[in-house]
Parts: C-alpha cells; structure tokens; sequence
C-alpha cells in the first residue's frame, strides 16, 4: 500500500490541531478516527499519523486498545501548564532588548513565519510574539507547545471571563509601549485567573462530553 502523500499527511495534522484548538475535540474525549477519516475524505493512515504526532507534542494519548484520546490533566495539573507558561513569558522579558524602542518597533511588525498579524485578541500569537522578541528558539518552541496543550481549554475559560479578549490587549499594549512592569502585571493577570478556574474549567469540559455522550 502506497505511503499517504505529504500534502495530506500536512492538511491532516492541521485539520486535526485545529478541532483541539477549537474545543471540538474536547479533553478527555476518544478521536472517532474513521469518522475524521471519511469526514476529510482520506484513509484512517494520515489520521493515525497525524494521531502519533499529537502524541509526541502532548496533546493526545494512546488508547491501550488502540486509538487515542485527547489528553486531560489534573486540576493540579492544569495549574502546573499555567504555572510554567508564566514563567516561560516572565522569563522571556528578562531576554527583551535593552531599548524600549526596539521592543516597541518590533511588537507592531506582524510574524515573519505567520503572516499579517493575527490581532492583538489572540493570546498565544501575542505570547509567541514576546517570545521571538526576546530571540531565544527554545523559548518561542517551549511557549508554542505550551500554547497547543492549553488551546482545548480555552472555550470553557472564555465561558466564566467576559473580558478574555481585554486581557490579551494590555499585553499587546504593553509590548508596544516597551514597559516590562506592566507585561508582567499583564502575564501574571491571565495565567493566575485560568489557574484559579481549573477546577470549573475542567468541571465544564466534563459537562460538554456528558452531553455530547448521550447525542451520540
């Protein structure tokens, strides 16, 4: 059987990490591999490929009877993601460069590997944004892969935060003034309330699979 052609194989990861970013796969639910497959129109190989690879970044876990399911920590678990994303970015604005000028020259230019700037309301691109700021690779890889095992939770947070998009701005804002107190002030804010809403973000996701269960 010939191997699945690159395109796809490309098409599929993404189709599949964009269900995870959007919470249509939720956290703990069972990846339907052969309905993905025949809702995409291709075999159940690219599926699984793409499925392997979830797994290596973390966002997925092997089923013992085969298959995967998207993984879900702990509360204390979420708390820890949240906990080290912060001092990923708190760290990453030790790296800035030293004039305040720069560092705001350079938040207003948009990604060289992104395109047009995806706006300032999406968190994780202004993070990935101060991480390349600060030019260290493995902080922009450390924070991108911490941003893809947050992206399932974060449609049941934006349910209990009715200013979730705000918090993202003052970020932005403060990169583009260059003032590290208040990107501090702005981290601190975003992942300490989604580390206090752990328990009832988790609680809510649990409530979404009970209901898309009984659907089904």
């Amino acid at each position: 059987m010939a191997a699945p052609d690159p395109q796809i194989r490309g098409q599929v990861e993404e189709r599949l990490a964009t269900l995870l970013e959007r919470g249509e796969l939720l956290p703990g639910a069972v990846v339907p591999i052969a309905a993905l497959a025949r809702r995409w129109s291709v075999s159940e190989t690219p599926v699984r490929e793409a499925g392997w690879r979830a797994v290596g970044a973390g966002l997925l876990v092997p089923e013992p009877r085969g298959g995967f399911r998207v993984r879900e920590p702990d509360i204390d678990g979420l708390r820890d993601l949240y906990d080290a994303l912060e001092l990923l970015l708190v760290s990453a604005i030790g790296l800035l460069p030293a004039s305040a000028s720069r560092t705001r020259r350079a938040a207003t230019l948009p990604d060289a590997d992104r395109g047009p700037d995806p706006g300032d309301a999406d968190a994780a691109s202004t993070f990935l944004k101060l991480a390349r700021l600060a030019g260290n690779v493995e902080f922009v890889e450390l924070i991108r892969r911490l941003g893809n095992r947050l992206a399932p939770f974060r449609r049941a947070e934006a349910s209990f935060l009715a200013d979730d998009s705000r918090e993202a701005d003052l970020l932005m804002d403060a990169l583009k003034r260059g003032s590290r107190a208040d990107m501090r002030i702005a981290i601190r804010r975003y992942c300490r309330r989604r580390r206090t809403l752990a328990p009832a973000t988790l609680g809510l996701i649990a409530e979404w699979r009970r209901a898309a269960a009984h659907q089904d």
